[in-house]
């Protein structure tokens, strides 16, 4: 605790400046020829006349006096003043004194926790020393600072070790990450087991020649503070023991006329998704509808479902738009003959990149209308109103819904869906 003029030494026991009597009862307390200011009247052992003298009957003190009870005389003697230690809130303990019956219980409990220091990425120490260590709420993790490395660390019962994909290293949140990207499918061999983040998205349904967008592939995220489709909270870490683990790379629906088909799935380990849906059906997120269907559902913990459109059903037969992986499908309407929008997809750092993923497919209606555009996160426009466009195709891997095709005089492709995506990253 911070002093001002003299700092208290624990334990201290100072002999006072020995004082001449005479006809009063107030005495200046020094030590070394400075004034000396006691604590309490308890802080003194008081000799006066060869008689140890009661504090607070036989004295007091007041700043830096010392106050008897009655005058004294000159013949009077003050044997001696020896202050007793400084008083503080508390002294230094003595080695081997403090124990568990001593600890705070919100710090320490026996054989069951050590409380760590708590807080988000933003709030780690400015000038951090080897060997710090605090649990990181930000990343939901227990990390060390590495001097030699000039990093935080996170801590592990072991470091992965893995290939497979393209690999890459990055930096995130002051943690240094093993990247693997499978952009198609592939094998992951891992050598050293642990716990490892994913992003798995399925392919995206292709939009149909009857002008509805596809619904985005399932998206399933594991990434501390990010989420998952759905409006879901990001999963828990996936631990992951010594082997090779297949990875699926869900491909995209096809928009062809007459047979448009729903996006494949992705998967990796025990790690699912769903392909988006085509054509007015569900899937990791539904896919258009018109105005005589209800919404479209998505997969839940995966991506939403598709809009829904105002007015009666029949021509222009507008749609509504496919199903993002962060946001339900555009509403379309009949009169006027407005597409829905593509459902916005969900934003990942996992790669070290902030990329949005999982975008549905914007929708469209026949003859003149208004064409829906696609959800960021690769989803594709509609074809354009004004003559037989088709829709455009769903980003390669983002699981992005295909674009509903555009009917004028007659039917136009639906866009494919983008192809999905599997990432795994570590802590090394």
């Amino acid at each position: 605790m911070p002093f001002i003029g003299k700092q208290p030494a624990v334990g201290s026991f100072t002999l006072l400046d020995s004082i001449t009597t005479s006809a009063t009862a107030t005495y200046a307390l020094t030590k070394n020829g400075d004034a000396f200011y006691p604590e309490t009247a308890r802080n003194l052992l008081v000799s006066l006349n060869g008689v140890t003298q009661a504090p607070e009957d036989a004295y007091t003190v007041s700043g830096s006096n010392i106050v008897f009870a009655s005058a004294l005389t000159s013949s009077d003697v003050i044997d001696y003043i020896l202050v007793l230690g400084d008083v503080l809130d508390i002294g230094q303990p003595s080695d081997g004194t403090v124990g568990v019956p001593q600890m705070n219980s919100s710090l320490y409990s026996e054989n069951e926790f050590f409380a760590l220091p708590t807080g988000t990425t933003a709030q780690r120490p400015a000038s951090p020393a080897d060997g710090y260590t605090r649990f990181n709420t930000t990343i939901d993790q227990v990390e060390y600072y590495s001097a030699t490395a000039g990093t935080w660390r996170v801590t592990s019962e072991q470091v992965v070790a893995a290939s497979g994909g393209t690999e890459t290293t990055i930096t995130d949140g002051g943690i240094n990450y093993k990247v693997h990207t499978f952009t198609s499918s592939g094998t992951f061999t891992v050598t050293t087991g642990g716990n490892v983040e994913y992003l798995v998205i399925a392919g995206g349904g292709g939009g149909s020649q009857g002008y509805a967008g596809g619904g985005a592939g399932g998206y399933r995220c594991s990434v501390a503070g990010e989420s998952s489709g759905g409006g879901s909270s990001a999963e828990s870490l996936l631990a992951i023991s010594a082997g090779s683990y297949s990875i699926v790379v869900g491909s995209g629906g096809s928009g062809a006329i007459g047979s448009p088909t729903s996006g494949s799935s992705s998967s990796f380990s025990s790690i699912t998704t769903v392909g988006g849906g085509t054509n007015g059906g569900g899937g990791g997120s539904g896919s258009g509808v018109d105005a005589s269907s209800s919404a479209s559902s998505g997969t839940s913990g995966q991506g939403y479902a598709s809009g829904t459109v105002s007015g009666s059903a029949g021509f222009p037969y507008a749609k509504s738009g496919g199903g993002g992986a962060g946001a339900v499908g555009g509403n379309g309407s009949q009169s006027p003959a407005v597409g829905g929008n593509g459902g916005a997809g969900v934003q990942s750092s996992i790669d070290g990149s902030a990329t949005y993923r999982g975008g549905g497919g914007g929708s469209t209606a026949e003859g003149t209308a208004t064409s829906g555009v696609g959800g960021i996160g690769g989803g594709g426009d509609a074809g354009a109103s004004g003559g037989n466009n088709a829709g455009e195709n769903g980003t390669a891997n983002t699981g992005g819904g295909g674009g509903g095709g555009h009917y004028q005089t007659a039917y136009a492709n639906g866009g494919n869906g983008g192809s999905g995506i599997v990432i795994i990253r570590y802590a090394i």
